[in-house]
């Protein structure tokens, strides 16, 4: 590097010494562009001798260093040319080796001073960047795939020869046996274990959305506060089983047996139980419970606390000795239902559908069943107490023979052709109700009725209301 800097500096001092002013002027620019800046001769960068002559072709192309034997001619081709253009000003000047080292060694790490431009020369640019002789090669591309002809549909990929399994394997599945414990391991979404034997287990707080437990056996296995949202437990044996606070929501449990089953807090919204099996089950605080499906459901003896069941589905359910306390039924749909020997406390009926329900020997204790449609069912021997409502029913050839309907509200009610023979209607209001072809032969206490604005012949009033 120290000897290449030698030999620009030299250079220079040749230039300023014997070349033109213009000629000067860019080979003192070359010098400080090539010498002192990149420490090595780029040829591209030199317009010595001027771009007019045919000898700077040369030193124009070449976009090579030029170092040893190139710089030597270099030289040597300076010289010659500086000492052809010397001017007679200068012939009085001695004339400097362009090998010759300058005589203070310090002055080699000095950036020597640019002249500023000479208003008769033309300024000088470095050269436009010159683009390669082999442009890069673009990356192969694969040949676009014929058009098929119009009306034939485009050919299919070829499937993989082995597709990876779907679902991936699930380690919790390791654990189906009896009497296992998932507290460790409760993913368990999908997963399919029909027909496994998982009684007496713990599921509690697992995930069993979607999971398929079809005719598992389930004996007394818990499932406390679990997601069970959309699984599947058709024919399983869920006796005794415990769903305390579970999000069953769309759950589908047909033909399964939840004999004495726990359903505490759980979440049955949209959950199907047709035919299943729940008797002496426990179903309280169902708040959640909108859309259930029980038909042809056992229900013999299951007491239903505090829960709305509203807009649910009771077609073909047995429900005999069935207790309900606080349960809303609003807009469900009851048909060829049986209540003998029921207990309905506080629950409500409003806007359901009771065509033909038989409720025979019911105990209807402060209830309601306004805007009820009981077209045809049976009320023998039912005890309506504290003073149920039953405004705007439409209880059309209903029969309420031998009940006990003493302060019952049937004001605006249809009751056409309805029965009520022997049946006590003490302080009954019938206020503005459609009575004809009404029976109220051998009633009880029908002088402390109110028949006031009623519509129709009615059959047995011995007295004119």
């Amino acid at each position: 590097r120290r000897g290449v800097l030698q030999v620009g500096v030299g250079l220079k001092q040749v230039g300023e010494a014997h070349l033109p002013r213009c000629g000067n002027q860019h080979m003192q620019v070359a010098c400080i562009d090539v010498c002192f800046n990149q420490a090595a001769w780029h040829m591209s960068s030199h317009h010595f001798p001027a771009a007019s002559s045919p000898d700077a072709t040369p030193y124009r192309d070449h976009h090579a260093y030029c170092p040893g034997e190139r710089l030597r001619l270099l030289h040597q081709e300076i010289s010659t040319a500086a000492t052809s253009s010397k001017s007679p000003s200068d012939a009085s000047k001695p004339a400097t080796s362009a090998t010759t080292p300058p005589a203070d060694p310090a002055a080699i790490t000095k950036t020597p001073p640019v002249k500023p431009p000479d208003p008769e020369c033309p300024p000088w640019f470095p050269p436009p960047p010159v683009p390669p002789i082999f442009p890069p090669t673009p990356p192969p591309t694969s040949p676009a795939p014929p058009i098929p002809p119009p009306g034939v549909p485009p050919p299919r990929s070829p499937a993989p020869s082995n597709p990876p399994p779907w679902p991936p394997p699930n380690p919790c599945l390791m654990l189906v046996k009896p009497r296992s414990d998932f507290s460790r391991c409760k993913f368990l979404r999908r997963a399919n274990m029909t027909g496994a034997d998982l009684s007496y287990s713990r599921l509690n707080h697992a995930d069993l959305t979607r999971a398929t437990l079809m005719s598992a056996e389930l004996f007394e296995t818990t499932f406390q506060h679990a997601n069970c949202v959309s699984a599947n437990f058709e024919g399983a044996n869920l006796q005794d089983a415990d769903f305390g606070s579970a999000d069953l929501t769309s759950a589908r449990f047909v033909d399964a047996s939840l004999i004495e089953a726990a359903l505490g807090g759980a979440k049955i919204k949209g959950a199907d139980f047709t035919r299943a099996d729940l008797r002496g089950a426990t179903m309280i605080g169902l708040y959640k419970a909108e859309g259930v499906k029980f038909d042809e459901a056992d229900l013999t003896g299951t007491a239903i606390t505090n829960s709305w069941l509203t807009h649910s589905s009771f077609r073909g359910t047995h429900l005999q000795g069935v207790i309900l306390d606080d349960v809303s039924f609003k807009q469900s749909v009851f048909r060829n239902v049986s209540f003998n020997g029921a207990t309905i406390v506080d629950s409500f009926f409003d806007m359901a559908d009771m065509q033909g329900v038989n409720l025979d020997g019911v105990l209807f204790d402060a209830g309601r069943l306004t805007w009820a449609n009981v077209k045809g069912a049976s009320f023998r021997g039912a005890h309506f107490t504290g003073g149920v409502q039953m405004h705007h029913l439409n209880g059309r050839a209903a029969d309420f023979s031998g009940a006990s309907l003493a302060e019952a509200d049937l004001s605006s009610a249809t009751l056409d052709g309805a029965s009520f023979r022997k049946a006590d209607l003490t302080a009954t209001t019938f206020t503005g109700a459609q009575l004809n072809g009404t029976d109220f032969t051998e009633s009880i206490g029908i002088k402390l009725s109110s028949f006031a604005d009623i519509k129709g012949r009615p059959i047995g009033l011995l007295w004119s209301p």
